[in-house]
């Protein structure tokens, strides 16, 4: 399939079509393999990201970071500058405490709340999970067209550390190639339905 636009188009035609029931059995095989992987057991600090409902459900692996006393990092959107960052969230009450009054209704700190700032805090990330539209199983990924991951991983990676990246999909999300630019950043791994102990 040829432009991200048209791959976009096929994505949100075939996740029309998937049942709660899919959504549920796809996220419960996929928490599986992320809590048995061994980055994840070895991880200190895990930045995730708070699903939607037509993604992969994280909130089983939300709820084990914090059981497992891991420190946990959420995003940060600003729509109008399409900036990311990600923000350490205390406890499990906090996180969904948060508000979604924003253009993506997604739980996340409002803009004048203090939490710690993934860019200041002392503790490095050691993995981050992404959500994405489409995936190849080499790490290749398309978003959602505003490009916040991209940027904010780039960033990351070049003024604090290298986490270890993992996409989170659905098996009707994954192709065999998606077509990025120089600007792409490029996952260490992809996890989806299926997929087996790779690791």
């Amino acid at each position: 399939m040829g432009s991200k636009q048209a791959i976009r188009t096929e994505v949100r035609r075939r996740l029309k079509d998937i049942t709660k029931d899919s959504i549920r059995d796809q996220s419960q095989d996929v928490t599986k393999q992320i809590l048995g992987h061994r980055r994840y057991a070895e991880a200190n600090a895990v930045g995730v990201y708070v699903s939607l409902e037509d993604e992969i459900q994280t909130k089983y692996i939300i709820a084990d970071i914090y059981a497992k006393s891991k420190y946990c990092f959420v995003p940060r959107f600003d729509a109008k500058t399409h900036f990311m960052t990600m923000v350490r969230i205390p406890t499990l009450d906090d996180l969904y405490n948060l508000p979604r009054d924003n253009p993506y209704h997604i739980l996340q700190p409002d803009p004048d709340t203090i939490f710690e700032d993934v860019f200041a805090s002392k503790v490095p990330l050691d993995l981050i999970l992404v959500p994405g539209l489409a995936f190849s199983t080499d790490g290749k990924r398309v978003g959602r067209g505003k490009g916040f991951y991209d940027r904010f991983l780039a960033s990351y990676t070049k003024l604090k550390s290298e986490p270890y990246t993992i996409g989170l999909t659905f098996k009707e999300s994954i192709f065999d190639s998606v077509p990025t630019t120089e600007t792409d950043f490029v996952l260490d791994e992809v996890v989806y339905p299926g997929k087996g102990d790779s690791f």
